[in-house]
């Protein structure tokens, strides 16, 4: 019968799908260490991990703290992969104090049990009304500074250039967005978005089980690189990818995407949580993939062309631009030559691109140094 075979395939599939992903979690799990872990507890009660990368020894230290933040769905690992892939510790190596941020329900952050879909309802004024104020203020607290750097992957932009325009924003020294779009508009990911009937069915996304299920297919399947953003990785980091860097999304958080992709604006309590950009008057770095799957480079550099701020900078990465390979939506961070293209770039920017001086461009010239004490440490 029919039913029978639809019960008998689900069963199994919710069996299949947790057996494979424990067993992908285990074989693939990134055992990587900062320096200090930090946790503070956000206003409404939940508790936010902070992972501390100082300074290399004997380093002069660089200017205001460095505070990244990881995108929709990811984690603190997407700044910290593997052995000479880690943009924490490539920065930390070059002077600067580095602090990753997971958001509430990812990484070493408090997670909402399963059981308790109550919770698991957050949204993007959560995160700039909560998270990113706890954040902020404990870096500043721990090491004394007045200001931070705030590097943004993603969704970890878009928090980063909407709290730039509100009173965060005074505790910014610079904004960097990588693969930050200022509008969804991309045709290949706007129907993803848009799909409102199922995803309003239920209270979270299950994305960390089914791409950890999924990891050693990463490893092969093209299409299927390219569609995660996964590309021109080096071998076994696909899976590592897949393995490691993807967290459960609360459907609240999928709904707003969905509104923003259709309407341009996210609406929130007292006002849209994405406003324009002419209020940004933070230095700002915006990076962009040529093959960013779901972000186009044209949405990347309108961020940068709408945004107020006296000294702006785009940069657009992939072979075009005189790179050597692809670069897609997680690319400039963990791709095979990120270390070497793209770290220095940032490295600069932070060191004083940002000031609008041209340091950015002559330390950009500097080799990568991947075998510095920091960055050859034990994991």
């Amino acid at each position: 019968m029919e039913w029978l075979r639809i019960i008998v395939f689900t069963v199994s599939a919710l069996g299949v799908v947790p057996a494979a992903a424990y067993v992908v979690s285990r074989l693939f799990a990134i055992d990587r260490r900062a320096d200090v872990m930090h946790y503070r507890a956000t206003s409404d009660g939940w508790r936010i991990a902070l992972h501390e990368f100082r300074p290399a020894d004997g380093k002069k230290r660089k200017g205001a703290p460095v505070l990244m933040c990881h995108g929709l769905g990811g984690n603190h690992h997407i700044f910290d992969f593997a052995e000479g892939l880690s943009l924490a510790r490539y920065l930390a190596g070059e002077g600067h104090h580095v602090f990753l941020l997971d958001l509430r329900g990812a990484g070493d952050s408090e997670k909402a049990p399963i059981t308790d879909g109550r919770r698991f309802d957050w949204t993007l004024q959560t995160y700039l009304s909560r998270d990113l104020p706890t954040a902020v203020d404990a870096v500043l607290e721990i090491t004394g500074a007045k200001t931070v750097h705030w590097v943004g992957h993603s969704m970890g932009g878009m928090l980063g250039y909407s709290a730039a325009q509100r009173d965060l924003g005074a505790k910014f020294a610079s904004l960097t967005a990588i693969c930050t779009p200022a509008r969804l508009e991309h045709d290949e990911f706007k129907p993803v978005l848009s799909s409102r009937s199922t995803v309003e069915r239920y209270a979270r996304s299950y994305l960390r089980r089914l791409a950890q299920a999924m990891a050693p297919l990463y490893e092969w399947i093209a299409p299927l690189q390219r569609r995660t953003g996964n590309e021109n990785l080096k071998p076994g980091h696909y899976t590592r990818s897949a393995a490691n860097l993807n967290e459960d999304v609360p459907v609240t958080l999928l709904k707003e995407f969905s509104h923003w992709s259709i309407e341009t604006t996210i609406p929130a309590e007292g006002g849209e949580t994405l406003v324009g950009f002419d209020d940004i008057t933070t230095p700002l770095l915006a990076i962009g993939g040529e093959d960013d799957y779901g972000i186009s480079l044209e949405t990347v550099k309108e961020l940068v062309d709408r945004a107020g701020s006296k000294v702006k900078k785009f940069v657009a990465l992939g072979k075009p631009y005189g790179q050597r390979g692809a670069y897609g939506h997680l690319t400039p961070l963990i791709g095979a030559d990120a270390a070497t293209e793209v770290y220095p770039l940032i490295s600069a920017w932070l060191a004083g691109g940002y000031l609008g001086d041209g340091d950015e461009e002559r330390a950009a010239k500097k080799p990568a140094k991947t075998s510095s004490a920091r960055a050859s440490r034990p994991n």
